[in-house]
């Protein structure tokens, strides 16, 4: 195990073969303000040993679970994402790969045969026969056409009796929404963005090529998985980790909420609309819409201290929890250094501060959005 004072990350290539199936992964669905898959990699390499449990508890997509299972550790996720925490369970939970292909492409005939037909009909029959969401703005945000041939999708979809391919397949819609919804000046839905115009997009086609892809990652991946390793992800709020006992974690590790930077619900608004997912971020952590309230700074910190208190309960003595930090953010023309108050408050908890490495950032989020260009990763130790 390597110690603190002169652990600098490798983020070089290890396993290519792993290095490419671990990327694969990483694009099943965007996600905003996820770190790079080799910094779990590498921390979780030199923290832990085979067989050990590994928490995240704000594991977003599972970035850092697939990280786990491929050393063979055991992962846990913690989100209140719905989305994420949907996308997680089908990243680091793959299908048996002919059982898979089998409901896949009969889905993708079913599909290619009914909207063959409904192009002919002119969409007329899906005004009639499909479920469409009652959401805001839809017409908007896609094209007529693209609004019909998403609603057969999503319709067929919601037919498959089997909870595992469903979940598969609604990643798989979830993902293409941004692709086929008419274009924006950003890749990204913010608060107030509109589209700049209607555009069509051709729906199966987008649909089948990302499925087909996804497919074929989820092959490769169960080949390599271990499996006598397990992986769970909990739709939970991790201020509260009641599914784990105390000091059953060998090692956490995780990249907590931006403070005011991010509104990671909002931003897949789209998604939560089709899904059909409740849009509650009232509870998200240092959400972007609660910038403007008077004890937004405070209710973070608040909020990162009960949920220290949690992650110090269920980790093992000496195990270490490692944080991914921004260096500062701004409120009020203010610079704020993030991680300088979270060492504080993990103090506080118990946590014994062991030092930190600074790891440089770029990209248009770090340039645009009054963020340092550097993050540190912060180690702790119970």
């Amino acid at each position: 195990m390597k110690t603190v004072s002169t652990y600098v990350p490798d983020l070089g290539v290890h396993d290519k073969n792993l290095e490419k199936l671990s990327s694969e992964l990483h694009s099943f669905h965007s996600y905003p303000g996820r770190f790079a898959p080799e910094i779990p990699r590498e921390i979780i390499s030199s923290y832990s040993k085979p067989y050990d449990v590994i928490l995240d508890n704000f594991c977003g997509v599972g970035t850092s679970l697939i990280q786990a299972v491929l050393q063979k550790r055991n992962a846990i996720g913690v989100d209140s994402h719905p989305l994420a925490c949907l996308i997680a369970k089908v990243k680091s939970s793959p299908i048996e790969p002919a059982f898979l292909k089998k409901e896949c492409f009969r889905i993708l005939d079913i599909l290619t045969e009914l909207i063959i037909m409904l192009r002919k009909d002119n969409y007329e029959l899906v005004t009639r026969s499909y479920h469409l969401p009652n959401f805001p703005n839809k017409e908007e945000w896609f094209h007529p056409f693209v609004l019909k041939e998403l609603t057969v999708v999503y319709s067929i979809i919601k037919k498959v009796e089997e909870q595992d391919i469903k979940n598969f397949l609604l990643v798989c819609f979830s993902s293409i929404l941004r692709e086929v919804c008419n274009p924006t000046h950003y890749k990204f839905i913010a608060d107030n963005m509109v589209p700049r115009k209607s555009q069509y997009c051709d729906v199966l086609n987008v649909f089948a090529k990302k499925l087909i892809k996804m497919i074929d990652t989820n092959e490769n991946f169960y080949r390599v998985r271990p499996k006598d390793i397990s992986s769970e992800v909990f739709c939970e709020d991790s201020r509260n980790l009641f599914m784990l006992k105390d000091s059953s974690i060998d090692l956490a590790l995780t990249s907590p909420p931006y403070l005011n930077q991010l509104d990671y619900m909002k931003m897949h608004r789209l998604s939560f609309y089709w899904l059909e997912i409740p849009l509650d971020y009232s509870n998200e952590i240092g959400a972007r819409a609660k910038r403007g309230r008077k004890k937004c700074v405070s209710d973070y910190y608040d909020d990162m201290k009960t949920c220290m208190r949690e992650v110090y309960r269920v980790l093992k003595d000496d195990s270490y929890y490692v944080m991914i930090v921004g260096d500062c953010t701004k409120l009020n023309n203010k610079s704020i250094h993030i991680y300088q108050e979270l060492v504080k408050i993990a103090q506080q908890v118990g946590f014994k501060f062991k030092g930190k490495v600074k790891k440089n950032q770029d990209g248009f989020f770090f340039r645009n959005h009054d963020k340092s260009n550097c993050e540190w990763i912060i180690f702790l130790q119970k």
